[in-house]
């Protein structure tokens, strides 16, 4: 007899990831310390707080395998900069990605390897395809 199973789901209205066993971490300010421009205001919040969380299905490591996680951003500020996550290109440079934003409204800073950068505004519905080589 065939068993049914039931997919990892994503609750659009909120970015939570259910039904699966979840890859967690939570990156606070001590992580990203000397990343805000403000040392000062950075000095005045305290380091164990949490500036994002991310939600990953497990992944198999194995080449080719498209990995899915879910970010949550923490709304908050350093001086005068909201939180962010760490910049960051993959391991892997030429892969690339997609980022849907599901709720919320941000900002995503893109810059090839010429160092040409945009900025893409994020909101509930929008699609950004992060090509490979690119910092983001």
């Amino acid at each position: 007899m065939m068993k049914l199973m039931i997919p990892p789901m994503v609750d659009f209205a909120t970015g939570s990831l259910s039904g699966a066993e979840l890859v967690e971490k939570r990156t606070r300010l001590a992580d990203l310390h000397g990343l805000f421009a403000d040392p000062a205001s950075e000095a005045g919040v305290d380091p164990q707080t949490v500036l994002y969380r991310v939600a990953m299905l497990p992944s198999s490591g194995v080449e080719g395998d498209l990995n899915m996680g879910v970010t949550h951003l923490e709304a908050g500020r350093i001086g005068n900069e909201f939180f962010m996550t760490r910049g960051h290109i993959h391991a892997r440079a030429e892969q690339a990605e997609y980022y849907f934003g599901l709720c919320g409204r941000g900002l995503l800073l893109l810059q090839d390897m010429a160092g040409v950068c945009r900025l893409e505004q994020v909101f509930a519905g929008s699609v950004h395809h992060i090509p490979g080589h690119v910092a983001h």
